[in-house]
């Protein structure tokens, strides 16, 4: 019992103290990429708009240049919102933390490098559109547990809705918003009017921004126009990043990808250490099918995309949630995993987020600038001529 409650004690105090670093890293990044007047993937992907006409990803951008006349003022939105999301995700797996039995076995779910810990390894990526549904499900997951009216779910739902205009991902991630709401029902929580009101907000944007996205992806032409528009504002650094692929087709995507194999095979060992947590909970059999059917909707990304990690990290994150809201009614036994094993687990690996693979692990961003220094001092002390 003592050694549960260290465990406990241990576990309390890494969740903080994870949660404040990671909104600490991403703050200070943010601010430093918004000093610079705005980075081409971190943020142009935000500012694409319909001023060339209506296209793939455009909805945020359109909102954002209808509120702000200058460049400047859309990068700082841009910047605040990217913030909103991040700390919504971070806090809310905090909360849900909190509410779970805090054992080893959650401490490896919820800050997994495939999870709660990708932000923090990987800043940049983590600024990408796909906050936004990960940040809805985030809040459906503390409505979910909260057992608050069920009305409430149009926040979360909106907020996915807006991604659906904004981000393919969005579109893709639906499995577990309908997950959740099918449990909602099926716990007697709503009525059948109100489950198909909220099925619909979840399936009509999503089906309307797939389509956007097959039937009006951008041409040569319109990329033109905006790069045209962001350099109207002072923002010509957009013109790089997403902008230039918003004329590729499927199959230019699909040979993008062809082009890095086999590098992509590397990432088998980290879906397996993503969902070994996952297993270890020895959730009930729907959570199996959940996550099949969300890689499944995922496809797409994967063929059409490089940025597997972003991809995988989507996945874990939606699922983790979906674990976090349900905490309560798991009714199997987890694994009786050992702190130390839960502590290796996270330290030990990360998740890369694109083709160029990186697996320098969080123990390896802790202990490399200490040992390059402590290298450098004794090379300093042993040879002071040099």
């Amino acid at each position: 019992m003592k050694t549960q409650r260290r465990h406990y004690k241990f576990n309390t105090w890494f969740a903080y103290i994870a949660t404040t670093i990671t909104i600490l890293i991403a703050g200070l990044r943010l601010r430093d990429i918004a000093a610079g007047g705005g980075g081409a993937w971190q943020t142009g992907d935000w500012l694409l708009n319909y001023s060339a006409g209506f296209i793939r990803r455009g909805m945020t951008g359109e909102i954002i240049f209808f509120i702000s006349p200058t460049g400047e003022l859309a990068v700082t939105i841009v910047t605040v919102t990217q913030f909103v999301l991040i700390a919504t995700i971070q806090v809310s797996a905090l909360i849900l933390f909190l509410r779970t039995p805090r054992t080893p076995i959650w401490l490896m779910i919820v800050f997994s490098p495939a999870a709660g810990l990708f932000g923090f390894l990987n800043p940049d990526a983590f600024m990408r559109k796909e906050i936004i549904p990960i940040a809805a499900i985030a809040l459906m997951a503390i409505i979910f547990r909260a057992k608050l009216t069920p009305w409430f779910y149009t926040i979360p739902l909106l907020l996915l809705a807006l991604g659906s205009f904004s981000h393919e991902t969005s579109n893709f991630a639906v499995p577990a918003f309908l997950y959740l709401i099918f449990l909602e029902f099926k716990r007697h929580r709503f009525d059948s009017k109100t489950f198909g009101i909220l099925v619909s907000l979840v399936v009509i944007p999503a089906a309307l921004g797939l389509g956007l996205t097959v039937f009006s992806p951008g041409t040569s032409d319109q990329v033109t126009e905006l790069c045209s528009f962001f350099t109207d504002r002072d923002l010509e650094q957009m013109c790089a990043g997403p902008l230039t692929y918003l004329d590729d087709s499927l199959l230019d995507g699909m040979n993008q990808v062809s082009a890095w194999f086999p590098n992509y095979l590397t990432y088998i060992p980290a879906i397996v250490l993503a969902a070994l947590p996952i297993a270890l909970l020895r959730p009930q059999r729907s959570i199996w099918v959940l996550l099949l059917v969300t890689y499944i909707f995922l496809t797409p990304l994967f063929l059409s995309g490089i940025d597997y990690g972003r991809w995988i990290f989507l996945a874990t994150s939606l699922i983790t949630f979906v674990l976090l809201g349900t905490s309560n009614q798991i009714q199997r036994n987890p694994v009786d995993v050992p702190l130390y094993a839960a502590i290796l687990f996270i330290v030990l690996w990360l998740m890369p987020y694109t083709a160029d693979l990186d697996y320098r692990s969080l123990l390896y961003f802790i202990l490399d600038d200490p040992v390059s220094w402590t290298i450098d001092f004794l090379a300093q002390a042993l040879n002071p001529t040099k």
